[in-house]
């Protein structure tokens, strides 16, 4: 499986805020688009940020729950279940970091 638990949340959370960014900054506040480097909106680099930190301490938070200890009744055998909240089995708060490098890289390149 691709992701397991809230990792599907990895694709949303950037598009999503820096939407929102976008709306809040340039058409309630009536703004007008600043670009960095000829590429990048502002309002979109802010949106990933704050996805950015929305994802690593949301990600942290679901990843860090408790284990869940089962006991078999029969034999008496312990099973723990945990919860994995990943994408591409990479863990949810890790995209929190790989995002915006890969933004870097776009912005930077020629």
């Amino acid at each position: 499986m691709i992701w397991q638990g809230f990792g599907f949340l990895a694709i949303f959370v950037h598009p999503v805020m820096a939407g929102l960014m976008d709306v809040l900054l340039y058409r309630l506040l009536g703004m007008n688009s600043i670009l960095l480097f000829g590429k990048a909106d502002l309002a979109s680099l802010i949106g990933v940020f704050l996805g950015s930190c929305a994802l690593w301490f949301g990600g942290r938070w679901l990843n860090s729950r408790p284990v869940r200890v089962l006991t078999d009744p029969e034999n008496g055998e312990r099973l723990a279940c945990r919860n994995s909240h990943s994408f591409f089995w990479i863990p949810l708060q890790y995209w929190a970091i790989l995002w915006p490098l890969a933004g870097l890289v776009i912005l930077f390149s020629d």
